[in-house]
């Protein structure tokens, strides 16, 4: 377990430093983030305070209050959330937070109620059409956003995929949907710059990630030409495939959030995407026992730890490059 906790802090993808002189987009799971009253329209009546996690104000303004410090520490220019609950959730999180974010938030069909929002610096992003697409093997409708990340413009794709407690055909339907709808963005503009981001609940080199999305590493020289469809790239996949990761399951660590651009956000002009990291501080993780070095999650099961969430926040940053 010490050497567990030692990849962690020594992973030369985690970050541990302030954010540098590019634009930071990240992504990050706050693990069953529900505010404390009943909705007779999902399933959530375990988070109630007569419910099975006594779930009360207390515990909520604590979670809020972690939530807030991850986004404040993190300093994100554009950050992806998944399970939030409702809007009502983002306003209170958004008033916890030192940072000043607008956010793009809208509900999904997902039976617990959990939803994807987007939180955006506005002097840096300016946000146009915001759409849901829903299909096969979704639990919850993807959130794409175009807009213009500091005057260029930019489509971001927000997904949360089904777990893995689901069969992975399941996951490979929620992969194919996610596909087809890159594919609908880029063949009407082939130089789109593309992200597509969010909890996949799957590793970028799994053979589903491959298979439907062409995951490769912006590094690699063999380009878009020798596949069928056009790949997404993403700087996380070398150091996915050594260990290293934002989920820790059995003394392992998957990185199952993570985030991927299409060819045109790979080369310049303009913003391209440089590099990436698992987001982490010791005070997110268990410092104790025996799951020490493991994220410090908010439940294990149905016992309450007080803890961030059961992932760590995964970011990229794209910097601004001269033509070729």
């Amino acid at each position: 377990m010490k050497y567990f906790l030692l990849i962690w802090m020594l992973c030369p993808l985690a970050s541990l430093h302030a954010a540098g002189p590019g634009i930071r987009i990240a992504c990050y799971n706050a693990e069953s983030l529900h505010d404390t009253i009943p909705d007779r329209l999902i399933d959530d009546g375990d988070y109630t305070p007569r419910g099975a996690r006594q779930w009360n104000g207390e515990r909520y303004r604590l979670k809020i209050g972690h939530i807030a410090r991850v986004i404040d520490e993190l300093d994100a220019d554009l950050l992806l959330l998944t399970e939030i609950e409702n809007e009502s959730v983002l306003r209170d999180l958004m008033l916890a937070t030192s940072s000043d974010y607008n956010y793009i938030h809208r509900h999904t069909s997902d039976r617990r109620g959990m939803d994807i929002a987007l939180l955006y610096r506005g002097s840096l992003f300016f946000p146009g059409r915001v759409r849901q697409i829903a299909g096969p093997g979704l639990p919850r409708e993807l959130l794409v956003v175009d807009g213009l990340l500091d005057g260029e413009p930019l489509t971001l794709i927000g997904a949360h995929l089904p777990s893995q407690l689901n069969r992975a055909s399941y996951r490979l339907r929620a992969l194919g949907t996610l596909r087809k709808a890159v594919d609908s963005i880029l063949r009407r503009d082939p130089d789109r710059k593309l992200l597509v981001m969010g909890d996949m609940n799957c590793t970028p080199q799994s053979a589903e990630a491959v298979r439907e999305l062409g995951i490769r590493d912006p590094a690699d020289t063999v380009r878009e030409g020798t596949y069928r469809r056009v790949p997404l790239y993403t700087p996380l996949l070398g150091p996915s495939r050594r260990g290293f990761g934002s989920y820790a399951y059995r003394d392992r660590r998957f990185l199952y959030d993570w985030i991927a651009a299409s060819p045109a956000a790979t080369r310049g002009p303009g913003l391209r995407l440089s590099h990436g990291g698992v987001f982490v501080r010791d005070w997110m993780l268990h410092s104790s026992g025996p799951f020490k070095g493991y994220p410090l999650r908010t439940f294990r099961s149905r016992e309450y730890l007080g803890g961030y969430s059961d992932h760590l926040p995964v970011y990229v940053e794209l910097e601004a490059s001269e033509p070729e």
